[in-house]
């Protein structure tokens, strides 16, 4: 006896059904927790030190209830989650879209001191925490932008609990560049190029 080979339209759905059953997984389950158990399942991640799992709690909270008190906060606590995973251009556009979206929000000068530490963390790298005398050499751009975070935070927020810790930074960085002025100076004055020295 001889066999008729199947269709194909047949074959396609049967493969279609096999592909489907296999996308099906009975451990997938919606997720239906309310914006406040979202907050407080990322909140304990933040606070485990478990750095990504809370941004990703804290989108799906943005995702699933994007206003509210509970997605305010969580966007301001993202950029600290940010900031700590070591994800600093992230830490700085989160820290950015919170401080457009809420500017009267009454911890808005958290997020001037998230992107000011950001900054400030970009610019001591690991080797320069290991060797500080060499910071001074490196690019001052980063060391620039914090100290204008910091002093934008205590200028516009003097009463600040964040204020004291970052006009210790601030006094740090000043010295810092000022240290970086000096050795440009003293390169231009090795060089015998006294006007560039003078500027």
């Amino acid at each position: 006896m001889t066999r008729r080979p199947l269709p194909r339209i047949l074959i396609l759905l049967m493969l279609a059904l096999a592909l489907g059953l296999v996308g099906c997984n009975k451990e997938d389950k919606l997720d239906t927790r309310t914006a406040e158990e979202l907050y407080t399942s990322a909140k304990a991640k933040l606070d485990g030190g478990n750095w990504n799992a809370a941004v990703r709690e804290y989108r799906m909270l943005q995702t699933r209830y994007p206003f509210g008190r509970y997605a305010e906060q969580a966007q301001l606590e993202m950029a600290y989650a940010f900031y700590k995973a070591s994800q600093p251009e992230q830490a700085l556009a989160t820290a950015d879209r919170f401080i457009r979206m809420y500017p009267t929000h009454p911890n808005i000068d958290y997020a001037y001191y998230i992107r000011g530490l950001t900054n400030y963390d970009e610019r001591v790298g690991f080797l320069e925490k290991m060797f500080p005398s060499r910071i001074r050499d490196r690019d001052q751009s980063s060391a620039l932008e914090a100290f204008q975070d910091f002093d934008q935070l205590c200028a516009r927020f003097p009463d600040s609990r964040y204020c004291p810790d970052a006009r210790q930074r601030m006094v740090y960085l000043r010295n810092n560049l000022s240290y970086y002025e000096i050795d440009v100076a003293d390169y231009y004055m090795r060089r015998k190029a006294y006007v560039a020295a003078a500027n």
